[in-house]
């Protein structure tokens, strides 16, 4: 049983802590959220506990011996419990001479990766708690650390489980009553974490939980629910009225002072959900109804502030997510994945020069396009094996040609921007190379502009490694981002690619024409080169000639192809 189990949790780390002095054992079962609440209702954090029981321990000098543990243990949830006990501390003090002290502790266990310890509450015995004849009195402590228990911590708003409870309690008390779900979650907010630093991103929080709660009326419910994700229930008349509302937040949740400070517009991800009239339906299935239709919000660009309603269609298309998230490492053992090669030319000799890596899932109803399945590895963390089982794929091949004595030009390989927060990226990436003993100058190391923009100071430091090593660097899709001019000043990259993007209206908007030129003359005076990719037309080709662009991609020159063929079209034999 659960309160059997956080009982013996309990007593073990009283005897850890004061009887053995294994204070490490103690500490791992304390979370990283741990709130101690004092009797005087103020609040303090881990390391201040800590700090607390370690000068009460040392106060007890001398043999300590614990003494009449008593436990009461009550479930709250099914991964939440409340635990009190009591106990006599004895300490031997000198030879014969006995000192006893009354404990009482008492607090909230969660469930994270193990039982954990998530609110202090209480620690030195009180009089005022203990009935006449010597029994707990558990009512006042028991609301206190049961309310603490569904408060989040650092915005004093509902946390996930406090917010479930409340919204459960309106719904019943308020059944004829229309209410929506609604899920926003900040768009891009690690770029707050990582520009301003944590405490900035943790104070936009704050006043956001604070003006969130503020736009709540009466029979209504927010709360803090992970990260910079949050939760209402708001009572719901019609579209028109809720969709005002709905984009008011995004004026009224950041304090004026705050959004001075970020020197940047704070935008939302936003999912509705209409309840359903019964209310019967279960919480967690209506957040994550808000969830899938604040995802769907966040990849839209009809709505300024992109929010989306939960649609049944929604559903059915999560479900195909996760089944093609299922499928692919079956289909990675069955070599379904297939290596396609795209060429690029030189403009001006039209001699091929590279090619870049793509992939293509083929399946027996036909080909998957890498747009339909490389941003689900990415969202759900798959692309992490997933690359560097495309980059064995083109070494492999790369091998292969070069001990047939084909020629051989540098490839491309494409790699997620997520690579760059893992501790080892660089270290595992050469060692695929390597394997292989591929010669670093025939790989191209390419990321998206975003990356370098969202990872400044790491991907300095790796595409200071990759030189190192003799790697080239491209920067891709240049023009589609974040990224501005300043961007090729700090990261010494070696290609840039246009997207084809930049491409339209050329040949009728002068402002376009002049862009592109000055782009490409500011990456050759810093010693770039510059690919232009999705050309189409013959005009398109002649003119990026004429401008000076080295390097040419597109359908005109080449369609991607499968590696075999690719080799049998493209490249030659030299010693066979």
């Amino acid at each position: 049983m659960i309160e059997k189990k956080i009982k013996d949790l309990s007593e073990s780390m009283v005897a850890c802590f004061f009887e053995h002095k294994e204070e490490d054992i103690f500490a791992s079962h304390l979370s990283e959220k741990l709130l101690w609440i004092s009797e005087e209702q103020e609040r303090y954090g881990k390391q201040a506990i800590l700090s607390y029981l370690r000068q009460l321990r040392d106060d007890y000098h001398g043999k300590v011996a614990i003494k009449q543990q008593d436990y009461h243990v009550f479930s709250l949830h099914p991964l939440i419990c409340f635990a009190v006990g009591t106990m006599t501390i004895e300490m031997n003090l000198e030879e014969d001479q006995f000192k006893k002290i009354d404990i009482c502790i008492s607090g909230i266990w969660q469930e994270e990766k193990n039982w954990c310890l998530t609110h202090f509450y209480s620690s030195i015995k009180d009089e005022r708690l203990i009935s006449r004849n010597g029994s707990l009195s558990l009512q006042q402590q028991l609301e206190v650390i049961q309310k603490a228990a569904m408060i989040d911590p650092l915005t004093q708003i509902n946390n996930l489980q406090g917010f479930e409870e409340e919204v459960a309690l309106l719904l019943k008390k308020y059944p004829k009553q229309k209410y929506v779900m609604i899920k926003f979650g900040i768009r891009d907010f690690r770029f707050v974490n990582r520009r301003h630093g944590y405490k900035m991103g943790d104070l936009v929080l704050k006043h956001i939980a604070k003006n969130l709660f503020a736009t709540l009326k009466e029979r209504e419910a927010c709360g803090r629910v992970e990260k910079d994700i949050f939760a209402m229930l708001y009572c719901f008349e019609d579209k028109p009225s809720l969709e005002q509302r709905v984009e008011q937040l995004e004026t009224v949740l950041l304090d004026p002072q705050i959004r001075q400070r970020l020197e940047t517009k704070i935008h939302f991800n936003i999912g509705i959900y209409q309840i359903e009239n019964n209310h019967a339906e279960y919480i967690k299935d209506m957040l994550d109804k808000a969830l899938i239709a604040q995802k769907k919000g966040s990849r839209s660009i009809s709505h300024r502030h992109h929010y989306a309603y939960y649609e049944e269609w929604m559903m059915t298309a999560q479900y195909q997510r996760s089944k093609l998230l299922e499928e692919a490492p079956k289909a990675m053992e069955e070599n379904e994945f297939s290596l396609y090669i795209q060429p690029q030319f030189d403009l001006t000799s039209g001699a091929l020069v590279a090619g870049e890596a793509l992939v293509r899932w083929i399946t027996k109803e036909g080909i998957r396009m890498p747009g339909e399945f490389i941003p689900i590895f990415e969202e759900q963390g798959f692309i992490f094996s997933f690359d560097y089982y495309m980059l064995d794929k083109i070494c492999r091949q790369m091998r292969k040609w070069i001990d047939e004595g084909v020629e051989v030009h540098p490839v491309s390989t494409n790699q997620s921007r997520l690579h760059i927060e893992e501790e080892n990226y660089f270290k595992d990436f050469c060692a695929v190379i390597d394997r292989y003993q591929i010669p670093h100058e025939y790989i191209i190391f390419e990321l998206t502009e975003s990356a370098f923009v969202e990872n400044s100071e790491k991907m300095i430091k790796l595409t200071k490694q990759l030189h190192e090593h003799h790697y080239k660097i491209a920067i891709d899709d240049f023009g589609t981002g974040y990224a501005s001019l300043n961007l090729l000043s700090v990261v010494p990259a070696d290609i840039l690619k246009i997207d084809k993007s930049m491409l339209k209206g050329y040949n009728t908007n002068i402002r376009t024409q002049i862009i592109i030129e000055k782009i490409i003359q500011l990456a050759h005076d810093i010693g770039m080169s510059v690919v232009c990719e999705g050309i189409e037309e013959q005009a398109e080709w002649e003119y990026l000639k004429k401008i000076g662009c080295n390097i040419g991609q597109g359908f005109l020159m080449g369609k991607p192809i499968e590696a075999e063929a690719y080799q049998k079209l493209w490249l030659k034999t030299t010693n066979h």
